[in-house]
């Protein structure tokens, strides 16, 4: 499954290396980061988690976030 979540927060490669990192957490290695965009491309095995769920683990590590289409 694919999400792509902008993310308000990310202002910086750093913001950028701790969202991966808080994926990587939960087992969420497929991730693409555009710093400028402030997009995130996530690919996740929708058996293990949902949208709502890495949304709100990214906002418990300080991201805000929400789904766009592209």
């Amino acid at each position: 499954m694919t999400l792509v979540l902008k993310i308000k927060e990310m202002e910086c490669v750093s913001c950028s290396n701790a969202i991966i990192k808080q994926l990587k957490k939960i087992d969420i290695t497929d991730i693409e980061v555009d710093v400028m965009s402030k997009i995130v491309h996530i690919e996740y095995d929708e058996n293990k988690h949902t949208d709502e769920e890495i949304m709100k683990f990214l906002k418990k590590a300080g991201f805000t976030s929400e789904v766009i289409d592209e």
